[in-house]
Parts: structure tokens; sequence; C-alpha cells
């Protein structure tokens, strides 16, 4: 949130003192109309590292697609610029900026852990510039950007316009540990992190499997959460408040059942009841095993909505999940915008499930959002996805079902 603001300064202090140059995407132009209310173009950088906060776009490193609007304008449609990319690697972040005709930006996406960025914008007719800033890269990186027409919901009948939790399947499992945040590396021979071995709240686990939880809000509107960690009348324990939004702009706020609890290893707050992960053997209905998940600081990350209506901007994203926003009153705020997922990597610490002393063989990982229903959702029926999965010595993979082959 802090970051936001100073880079949208530098990047306007960028435009007004020099002439801006930038690398063409492919194509470079467009237009939005009527009868084109849609579109795409590509672009790639090449592997190169520069600072966290990044505003020279003057220096010819940011792609530039221009964008004309002609539509009959809208009190209440928005034009949706996103880009999107795919990346081994964790420390991969560009930004998005929109500048109109005179230079000024009227629109941004930037933050940190995300495979994507979205801005959404008022429609007004005119030419306008996407600038796609390469933040930090360790690798070539190609990219995808889209802009489309959004139109929020009705107003009438006035409703909540809630989010809808599921979870999708995980895309890797693991029984080896990674380097905390670096995806491609693992070490086979431990599979447990010290601080998991060591945790009071563990049975010394031994034998860890790590898997990675995508919590997907395909519902009408966010989930947003929030809390005040310096509030006196929280006694150290503070409250989630939930904050939903309406179909006519209010909001209400309603308090979940979960409190905050700071962990003191990893030096913030942690939300722990949103997530749950279970092992069963086929045919018996109690779990052999389950996670222990700390907690979560929930944001936006992937970006399930491309290509689809309805969806929101990224609205909530790293630090703001763990720090207190003063234009918020000092609340921390988190959450996951509708179309978003959350995605929390088999290689974070504390996502796994202590499998010490477990046969071999197949068993059904189910992975659960909002596993208590604390939280103020449209349907709680989908919140649970089940992936069959092989478990054999140090490896683990997917399988069709109960009866298929484990070696």
């Amino acid at each position: 949130m802090g970051r936001s603001r100073v880079l949208t300064i530098l990047f306007a202090a960028g435009l007004l003192a020099t002439g801006m140059s930038a690398r063409a995407a492919t194509p470079s132009s467009g237009i939005v109309s009527s009868s084109n209310d849609a579109l795409s173009w590509s672009g790639s950088f090449d592997a190169i590292v520069t600072p966290g906060i990044l505003a020279e776009c003057s220096l010819g490193i940011c792609d530039k697609f221009t964008y004309t609007v002609n539509l009959a304008e809208s009190a209440t449609e928005e034009i949706e610029v996103a880009v999107r990319w795919l990346s081994e690697s964790t420390d991969t972040d560009l930004d998005l900026f929109v500048t109109d005709e005179e230079g000024a930006v009227v629109g941004q996406s930037t933050g940190l852990d995300s495979s994507a960025e979205v801005a959404h914008i008022p429609v007004s007719n005119g030419t306008f510039d996407v600038w796609v800033a390469p933040v930090t890269l360790d690798e070539p990186l190609q990219y995808s950007g889209r802009i489309e027409v959004e139109s929020p919901p009705a107003v009438e009948p006035v409703r909540d316009l809630l989010p809808n939790m599921t979870t999708l399947e995980p895309h890797t499992l693991m029984i080896a540990t990674g380097e905390y945040y670096i995806d491609p590396v693992h070490n086979e021979a431990v599979s447990c992190y010290p601080e998991e071995i060591t945790d009071p709240d563990e049975q010394t686990p031994t034998r860890c499997l790590r898997f990675d939880q995508i919590a997907y809000n395909q519902g009408a509107g966010p989930l947003e959460l929030r809390f005040n960690p310096i509030d006196p009348s929280n006694a150290g324990s503070p409250r989630l408040r939930q904050r939903i939004y309406s179909s006519d702009g209010t909001y209400r706020e309603v308090t979940a059942e979960d409190a905050m609890e700071f962990h003191p290893i990893h030096g913030h707050w942690h939300y722990s009841g949103f997530g749950l992960g279970r092992l069963y053997v086929d045919g018996n209905p109690t779990p052999v095993r389950q996670s222990n998940k700390k907690g979560f600081c929930l944001i936006d990350v992937d970006f399930e909505g491309w290509g689809a209506k309805g969806n929101g901007p990224r609205s909530y994203s790293a630090p703001g999940c763990l720090v207190p926003d003063p234009d918020e009153g000092g609340d921390v705020v988190m959450g996951i915008d509708n179309g978003w997922a959350d995605v929390y990597n088999w290689f974070l610490a504390d996502q796994f499930i202590d499998i010490t002393g477990l046969a071999d063989g197949v068993y059904r990982l189910e992975i659960i959002a909002d596993p208590g229903n604390t939280l103020v959702e449209s349907d709680y029926t989908d919140n649970a996805r089940s992936t069959w999965i092989c478990i054999s010595g140090t490896t683990v993979n997917k399988v069709a079902g109960p009866d298929a082959a484990c070696v």
C-alpha cells in the first residue's frame, strides 16, 4: 500500500521529467469499441534484475501497449487492464501502469507475490498507454496482456456480493524441502524444515508430505478480512472482521469466529483457521493425518478469471496483509478478490502433513478452504477438493483413484 503510493509518485515524476521511450508490445496498439470490447497482446523481457521500486520506463526497459477507447461513456462500466505470466521463480515480479494522453497515471497494479497484475479504470474515451515494468527477473520471461470492458453487477435488487471459496487441485506434491521461497530447488533427504521439527505444537515430524494449497474465490464479491493489532480492546488476540460489500456500493462488517495469532518465529500475525489438509484411506471416513497450518496471510496471487467477466482487480497484496494501514484506521487488510486465488506453495514452511510412520500406498488428499464455515459465503458445498495420491518412499504422485497402482 505504501509501496504503491511511492511507485505512483516516482512513475509520474519520470513521465514529467523525461520523454518516455519503451519497447513495443506485439501488437503495439488496438481499439476498444462496441464491436471489439477485448484486446490482447504479448511481450517478453530478458533476464535482468532491477530495483525493487522501478519507475525508469524512460530508459526503455518497459513494454508499452497503446489502446484507444471509442465507447458510449458509462457511469458504471470499467476497462480492465491485465497482464499475467508463468515463471518457475517466485521472485519474478512485473508492475502495471496506465497513463492518459497527458501522461497522468490513471490506473496501476503493483505488489509482491503474484503471477498477474490487474487494474480497473472507469470508461473514458481517448488514447491510453499501458506500461509493463519488469521489477525483478532472474530468467527470460514472456507475458500476456489483455484489455476488456467490465460491467459491474447491477445495483438492483440490492444484495450482498458474497465470496464463494473453493479449492483448486495442487500443482505440486513433494516429500522434500525447498529453500522456503525457491520452487525449483528441493532436497529429498530432508522433507521437514527445522522449525517444523522443533515446533512444540507438532509431534517432531521427520517425514512431511508437502503440497500446494490454492484457495479460489469464484463468488460475486471479494473475501475481505480485517483486524487491528493495536486496538487495546483486543487484549492481544485481535478479532477478525469480514467486510461484506453490497451491490449499491455500501458495506457491512461481521465479526468472524477466528482471532489472529502472533507467530514469533515468522514475526507476524497469522489467520490460522482458513485452510486445512487431510489424508484418508479409501472407505474410511476418519482422516489418518491432517495438517497443522500455522496461519495465512491472504492475497491475490493467481488471476483465475483471465478472459472471464465479473472479476475484480488485484486488490490485496503483500505486505498489506501484514502491516497496519493508517489510511484504513490502522487495520491490517487481507483478502482474495473475486476471480483470484491465493496460493500457498509446497515449499513454504508449515505447508505440510506429518506422514511420519505412515505406510506407503494410495491415499485421498482433501484440501479445504474455510473448513469451519466461519466466513460468510454464498456456498459452502464446494469448499473442498480431493486428489488421489500415491506415497512411495521419498516420492509422491497423483493417481486416477483408490485402485490405481502405487509404485
